[in-house]
């Protein structure tokens, strides 16, 4: 199938080819930088007592008026944490901090991620990995390749893998990141 909500026979635009950017971290740390004053569940937290609290008491309710839409009628892992014209931001409790956008809207949205380290989020780990990834989310018939924009976009594909599936930020461009 090429994507969701298109026709069998209908060729996507290339700037139009959905992008996601997880953004690895503390999601409260990543939420406070993007300026929001809230506190998000710990995605990696292995405390059983803390996660069945979560699900008794809920989180999304105390978010209420401080993001975008706390979506509490839909995906109860979900919430939309910020909206522009060129991206949105999301959080997951699997995946964390997780930034929508498309092709057009990826160099915006790049300064979006890359100014968190401005405001203290790293965007690397202590062993040099990348904290970013971005990839297309829409592949198959009618769906062209987004890789010459990644690397027009200062990304470069993951490191050990065969494929360009994942992409991450190259030091050469974004020496911060």
């Amino acid at each position: 199938m090429a994507g969701e909500g298109m026709m069998e026979d209908e060729v996507l635009e290339l700037e139009r080819v959905p992008v996601r950017i997880n953004v690895f971290g503390c999601p409260t740390r990543i939420a406070r930088a993007l300026g929001l004053e809230v506190e998000l569940p710990d995605v990696d937290s292995r405390d059983r007592a803390s996660w069945d609290e979560i699900h008794r008491v809920g989180w999304k309710p105390r978010l209420r008026g401080r993001i975008h839409d706390p979506e509490e009628d839909g995906d109860p892992d979900w919430c939309t944490l910020l909206a522009s014209p060129f991206c949105e931001g999301r959080c997951d409790l699997e995946e964390g901090v997780v930034v929508a956008t498309t092709v057009a809207g990826l160099p915006p949205t790049l300064d979006l991620v890359h100014g968190l380290a401005a405001r203290g989020v790293p965007l690397r780990g202590a062993d040099g990995r990348a904290l970013v990834k971005a990839m297309q989310t829409w592949f198959g018939c009618g769906v062209p390749d987004a890789s010459a924009a990644f690397r027009a976009a200062g990304l470069k594909p993951e490191p050990g893998r065969p494929d360009p599936i994942r992409w991450e930020p190259d030091p050469a461009r974004w020496p911060w990141a």
